[in-house]
């Protein structure tokens, strides 16, 4: 229905319609925001209300930021229920950075618009103090020291875990980094273990991109080794006879667990490997099960620990066989140039004979009459074989030669054993 307006300009006191009803008017619409805002952390909280009022009451009202965000929800746009007397307020989340920042509030038609400055200030340390429980320790793999961080208030509100870092030493999950969460009193703190060599090591705490560090020292440590001792310190190199190595730890050391020991020859059981790492049991000793290997000589021995290494020897002695062989062909033909190859084969009662162990041959006749050459005279073997090429340089030669091969025996004399070779 068209309605007509008829004003009295005159009086300008107001309009008659010619239905007799006046329209609602558009609500008016009010922000109340402060004025300057000290932009201080994320979890600030600036309090912002509108207000509609009119005969035209909308019951919500949609309110705009161009910076921050809205709390809860964390969008620039929130929109309000008002209440009964057309209130409403909502928390903003100022932004990262200071700056003017424009409010915008519609309610029904209307729209307003107001703008709130955030100020920077120097806001209050995270963190109070880092400490160490030691600012000096030893080197040993195993000194242990408590670091620990104490946040300020802003700290507690706003940091639920911090993370340690070390340039040297371990913290108990075995790296260099560890995070840790932050007490109801404000408190963190972690177990750094100490590294082997002596250094220095900055020790730091990261808070919510917050850094504060201090430093220890690692010194060097006492020595934690005593001395190596042996079941026996001569021993055959029959790759069989075992050796008892024992290493005695300092008993300041009760900290250190285990030493490895290493051997220059041979192996240690279980396995094949030259090195061991042995525990220490409640009286501070460390046993390895040593087997030699079949060359004699001297075999160095190391325990090491961190940056300490005890030195000392074992002397394997030749393991000379307890009996011999000999084997190669039993008839030929007498020809010029003429090879054939002997093979003498030592064995021991316990383990086996020691590499390297010399065996001589020799060739004669049912006459005794030397006959022949051995070229090549090779010691035994690593399986206990020395091999040999024989010529017999008499093609008209025909009857018996009587090959020897001798070795030193374990009791002290020679062992022997022939072979005969008929000759055509």
């Amino acid at each position: 229905m068209l309605r007509r307006m008829t004003c009295t300009l005159l009086l300008l006191a107001g309009c008659n319609w010619d239905d007799g009803v006046e329209p609602a008017l558009p609500p008016v619409v009010q922000l109340a925001v402060p004025p300057d805002v000290q932009v201080s952390d994320t979890t600030s909280r600036v309090s912002v209300r509108v207000s509609a009022s009119g005969e035209f009451n909308p019951r919500v009202a949609v309110l705009r930021v161009t910076g921050g965000e809205f709390f809860p929800g964390g969008t620039n746009t929130i929109v309000l229920p008002l209440d009964a007397e057309g209130n409403a307020a909502a928390a903003l989340r100022p932004p990262l950075q200071p700056g003017w920042v424009i409010l915008t509030a519609t309610a029904g038609a209307t729209t307003v618009r107001d703008s709130i400055r955030f100020s920077a200030t120097i806001l209050p340390p995270l963190i109070d103090s880092l400490s160490l429980s030691h600012t000096a320790a030893p080197a040993d793999e195993a000194s242990q020291t408590r670091v620990s961080v104490q946040l300020s208030e802003r700290g507690r509100r706003n940091v639920r875990a911090v993370t340690f870092n070390t340039t040297a030493g371990l913290f108990t999950n075995r790296t260099s980094s560890i995070s840790a969460d932050v007490d109801a009193n404000g408190v963190a703190s972690a177990i750094l273990i100490a590294p082997a060599a002596p250094t220095r090591a900055d020790v730091t705490v990261t808070a919510a991109g917050e850094t504060a560090r201090r430093e220890i020292v690692f010194q060097q440590a006492p020595p934690s080794l005593r001395s190596i001792s042996f079941s026996t310190r001569d021993v055959s190199a029959d790759n069989a006879t075992p050796v008892i190595i024992s290493v005695q730890r300092d008993p300041s050391a009760i900290h250190i667990d285990s030493v490895i020991i290493e051997v220059s020859e041979g192996k240690f059981l279980p396995g094949t490997s030259s090195f061991d790492t042995a525990r220490f049991d409640g009286a501070g000793q460390a046993i390895a099960v040593y087997q030699p290997g079949r060359r004699p000589g001297v075999v160095i021995v190391r325990a090491m620990r961190g940056q300490q290494t005890l030195v000392d020897s074992l002397r394997l002695t030749a393991a000379l066989p307890n009996a011999l062989t000999l084997t190669g062909p039993s008839e030929t033909v007498a020809t010029a140039n003429q090879t054939l190859t002997f093979t003498a084969t030592a064995t021991r009662n316990i383990g086996e004979p020691s590499r390297g162990t010399p065996v001589e041959f020799e060739a004669r006749t049912d006459g005794n009459a030397a006959i022949g050459t051995f070229l090549t005279l090779t010691p035994l073997n690593d399986t206990g074989g020395a091999t040999s090429t024989f010529v017999l340089n008499n093609p008209a030669f025909a009857g018996n030669v009587i090959v020897t091969a001798r070795v030193p025996s374990a009791t002290g004399d020679t062992l022997t054993a022939t072979h005969i070779l008929r000759v055509r």
